[in-house]
């Protein structure tokens, strides 16, 4: 699970965020989005979110879907 929240968020509390990761189990991440809005509305943000969800989740996809090796890829998403 990858958990993604940024500190000034208006609408999740960190505490409520932070619960969550604590419940997960591995693989999990927890990932500060700093300055970054709920809904992601900054174009940047939006984008950059984009590429840490691609080059996380791709060492958890076949290599048939990610392009890389078996077992996932390693690489990173320009």
């Amino acid at each position: 699970m990858l958990v993604l929240h940024s500190p000034t968020d208006d609408l999740v509390d960190i505490d409520h965020a932070r619960r969550i990761y604590e419940a997960a189990r591995h693989p999990r991440s927890f990932v500060s989005i700093d300055g970054a809005d709920h809904l992601l509305t900054d174009r940047a943000d939006a984008e950059y979110v984009a590429r840490l969800l691609a080059v996380w989740s791709s060492r958890y996809l076949p290599a048939d879907l990610e392009g890389g090796s078996a077992g996932g890829g390693r690489g990173v998403v320009a």
